[in-house]
């Protein structure tokens, strides 16, 4: 339905909305490019919000969100400024910043550091970060800062930062500054010498600085996984807990 003053467009497709608390105002965040009103030509949810409800970042396989946008049907991450009123694509390739990624993001949200200045999110795409490889082109997880549009794959093998886990990579959950992201895997090879043998999904914390990663949901007698499911991470403003 029509929750934003002359809304056109989007039919029966969900749509994202800001609700301005204080004075009542709905704005459309996922509009077509270069009109505030006209709904865009896909289905939008999963949104997340930074602290201060400047950004938006938002799930949606929209193909008129941004200007000459290059992309399927396949779901992509996008980022909206309040501000400006613009949406930017996330999930791009690596050479282009309007070529979207050549695969499709989970009905898992995003996740956005509390000041706004990070994204993580999950993908099958193979091309966001130059040297990519992913044998089994399952979801990954990638983290965008906002500054730069760069993407980094987190969910990758100790011995590269361009290979990615021979597993599924989801669930993902930042701090307030996007220093540390948590994530579910079902992958096996993400941590050095740990054993696991049981190839379910497991937590782990990636420390921005150091692109290190590191078990958290471990047994407590030895460097192994745990012998059940662990998935749904949530991380503390501070990333200590």
């Amino acid at each position: 339905g029509e929750l934003v003053a002359d809304q056109t467009g989007g039919g029966s497709q969900h749509q994202v909305i800001l609700h301005d608390r204080l004075t009542g105002a709905n704005v459309l965040v996922t509009h077509a490019a270069g009109s505030g009103s006209a709904a865009s030509s896909g289905s939008a949810g999963d949104p997340r919000i930074s602290g201060d409800g400047r950004w938006v970042t938002y799930r949606s396989s929209g193909t008129d969100l941004v200007p000459g946008l290059l992309t399927g049907a396949s779901p992509q991450i996008f980022l909206y400024d309040r501000e400006s009123g613009a949406n930017v694509l996330v999930s791009h390739g690596f050479a282009s910043a309007i070529v979207a990624a050549n695969g499709t993001s989970p009905e898992d949200a995003p996740a956005i550091s509390g000041d706004g200045g990070w994204i993580a999110f999950a993908s099958t795409g193979t091309n966001l970060v130059a040297g990519q490889s992913d044998p089994g082109e399952d979801f990954d997880v990638f983290l965008y800062e906002r500054a730069t549009g760069a993407i980094t794959l987190v969910s990758h093998t100790p011995d590269s930062p361009f290979t990615a886990g021979d597993g599924v990579s989801v669930a993902v959950s930042l701090d307030e500054d996007g220093s540390r992201l948590a994530f579910a895997s079902s992958s096996s090879d993400l941590v050095a010498d740990v054993s696991d043998s049981n190839r379910t999904f497991d937590v782990f914390l990636y420390e921005r600085s150091t692109g290190a990663t590191s078990l958290i949901s471990q047994r407590i007698d030895a460097p192994a996984a745990g012998n059940s499911v662990s998935t749904g991470p949530a991380l503390s403003a501070d990333g200590a807990w």
